[in-house]
């Protein structure tokens, strides 16, 4: 039995326990957190500016701690804030 996951969220490699998240993010914001979804993505609020690839930092950095990850397992695709 398979257990189904939000459209925000897709697997990618079974082998190796990918997974894709497809994230509506907001910089600028007072503090960083999920505010729900966007268009059937996770909309995540960030606390960081939109410049020289703060908030694409600040997001790889808000993930590893959310998820308990390394953060060089996280790997933006698209999208530069």
């Amino acid at each position: 039995m398979s257990t189904q996951l939000p459209p925000w969220l897709r697997e990618e490699n079974t082998k190796t326990d990918t997974y894709i998240l497809a994230l509506y993010c907001q910089p600028g914001a007072k503090k960083t957190e999920v505010q729900g979804e966007h268009d059937g993505r996770l909309k995540i609020r960030l606390a960081a500016p939109p410049v020289e690839g703060k908030a694409n930092d600040a997001l790889i950095l808000w993930l590893s701690k959310t998820l308990s990850m390394n953060r060089s397992a996280i790997e933006l695709l698209a999208g530069d804030l």
